[in-house]
Order: C-alpha cells, then structure tokens, then sequence
C-alpha cells in the first residue's frame, strides 16, 4: 500500500503513497475506497518503520487495539487526494509490543488519525 518512505528516525516514519487511486486496490469495496481501509496505509507504516529499527524484516505481530480514530472523509480514492502522506510515531516500545500514533492526510489536511497498540507474541 505504499509507494515509498519519505523519511524515518528513532521515533516515526513518514511513507507517501498514491495506491489509494489504484482500481484495483484489495481494500476497495463496491468499487470504493473508504476512510477506514487508511489504518491499513497507516500500519503497514508502522511495520515498516519496525522493520527498520530492527535491520531486518519485522517479526509478525497483530493489532491489539485502536482507539481515538477519527475519520475526517468517507472515502480515500477522490482524484483530489492525488498523493497521501502517511506518518507511524511511536509513542512507546516493549519486548511484547509497541504503540504508534497514526495519521493520514493529503496535503495539509489530515484524513484520518488514532492510535495502534501492536502486540509481538513470543
């Protein structure tokens, strides 16, 4: 779902993406794109980003929880939102897991924001 990082350090990862406009985009449902399918965008940045702190390929985990999302559009695939910045901070990281703040805009207007808890399992 990501077409490149824009930038990453200790602390986050900032991707951008244009696959939201993509037809045949897996997330799409009756041929639209909704707010919703942008958590995805935005954890697969978080994996990435974990990925990277590791030097090696994340080790697969789940999302335990979401809390505090807010969607400010109902849908991702509108030609006007021609390219998506997509941010992952992680706010705090154990052996068994990690958290991140999420946030997804187009430009200057954020789409989409929460909070994931990611559990690593043993």
């Amino acid at each position: 779902m990501l077409d490149r990082v824009e930038r990453w350090d200790t602390g986050g990862i900032v991707c951008g993406t244009a696959r939201h406009l993509d037809p045949a985009n897996p997330l799409r449902h009756a041929g639209r794109l909704p707010a919703v399918a942008g958590i995805e965008f935005c954890l697969q940045a978080a994996a990435v980003h974990g990925g990277m702190l590791a030097g090696a390929a994340q080790r697969p985990g789940y999302v335990a929880s979401l809390r505090a999302v807010a969607l400010h559009v109902d849908r991702l695939d509108d030609p006007a939102l021609a390219w998506l910045i997509v941010e992952a901070t992680r706010e705090a990281q154990e052996v068994a897991g990690m958290s991140y703040a999420l946030t997804l805009r187009s430009g200057t207007r954020v789409l989409l924001s929460g909070r994931a808890l990611i559990k690593l399992p043993a």
